[in-house]
């Protein structure tokens, strides 16, 4: 395997050239935009592809275009259980695919056709659920590195990370830690602009925006995130209302996040708290329709992208001499 081969996510389509099985059969990946040899004419297709689809769609052409000789692929199945896990030998365009919008391929030898997705860290497991067509994998590069050199043993036998050692006691300790606002260093607003860096970083496919504190009262969310389903044609927006709370989670930031005046299917309303979260906090969550993310889910995601957590927030968190599982 070259030391410098990047690692990516391919989402297949359901038509018959483009699916799971079809490329598992024929030793490919396929990425359509059938009219033009992108690795050849790459200008004049991008051209094309942004004129006839769109900018969007463009961009994600020309990232295909940037994979290589000896990059790794993952195919996810429909139902995420199993992936496939491949090396690229060689870029090819096949005319005789091209009524099936095929034709732009990967040469892919599959190392392994069928690995569980169970078996992967909780991370990665996560990352599978981008319904996008492309992802960049490279977060995953020392896990999928460790998986192809150990022949896909048992990711508990093989994989040495610090996924590992995410225990209950770990994750109680930094709960409680961030739980009492004198243990951390952010000022007003640094915290919500924290939270949204965790989310981006826990769930990929997310991209945020802070919102002014005239923004906020009026439409009563500290961030908005959005995702793009590219695939599914849909995108879905998150308003999260952020709260720092010591002690015991109140109502009050649940009731104003209730109150966002989205009812779209495709809105979804989150409340982040640091407060702990009560059996009454709970149910009334659940008759509001409000996603709950409490300390305990808030200390999983700080331990699961310690690494690359911005150092700026790293020092902010204070978590020097509680995150013992994170020390050499």
């Amino acid at each position: 395997m070259a030391e410098n081969a990047n690692y990516w996510l391919f989402r297949s389509t359901g038509t018959t050239k483009r699916n799971p099985r079809f490329c598992l059969e024929n030793n490919v990946v396929t990425y359509g935009w059938s009219d033009y040899d992108l690795k050849k004419n790459q200008d004049e297709g991008l051209k094309w592809i942004k004129k006839n689809y769109s900018a969007k769609a463009a961009s994600m052409a020309k990232n295909f275009t940037s994979i290589n000789k000896g990059d790794v692929v993952v195919l996810p199945d429909y139902g995420v259980s199993f992936i496939s896990i491949g090396r690229v030998l060689k870029h090819e365009y096949r005319q005789e695919w091209r009524h099936a919008d095929a034709s732009n391929t990967y040469s892919v030898k599959w190392l392994v056709k069928y690995y569980p997705r169970n078996d992967l860290s909780s991370a990665f497991q996560r990352s599978l659920k981008y319904m996008g067509t492309f992802l960049n994998l490279w977060q995953y590069r020392e896990e999928l590195s460790r998986l192809i050199r150990g022949g896909f043993k048992k990711l508990e036998e093989d994989y040495g990370g610090k996924l590992d050692e995410l225990n209950d006691e770990s994750i109680e300790r930094i709960a409680k830690h961030i739980n009492n606002r004198q243990n951390l260093n952010f000022q007003d607003g640094e915290f919500e602009k924290f939270i949204m860096h965790i989310l981006e970083l826990q769930y990929p496919n997310l991209a945020g925006v802070q919102n002014s504190n005239k923004a906020e009262a009026k439409n009563v969310k500290s961030l908005t995130l959005s995702a793009d389903y590219g695939i599914l044609d849909i995108g879905i927006t998150f308003n999260v209302q952020v709260e720092q709370h010591d002690g015991t989670s109140g109502g009050y930031a649940l009731d104003r996040i209730s109150k966002s005046d989205d009812n779209d299917p495709y809105f979804k309303k989150v409340l982040v708290t640091t407060g702990k979260l009560t059996d009454e906090i709970i149910e009334k969550e659940k008759e509001k329709g409000v996603v709950l993310i409490g300390p305990k889910r808030i200390a999983e995601m700080i331990l699961e992208n310690f690494d690359k957590i911005d150092y700026h927030y790293k020092a902010k968190l204070n978590l020097a001499s509680e995150i013992v599982v994170l020390k050499d």
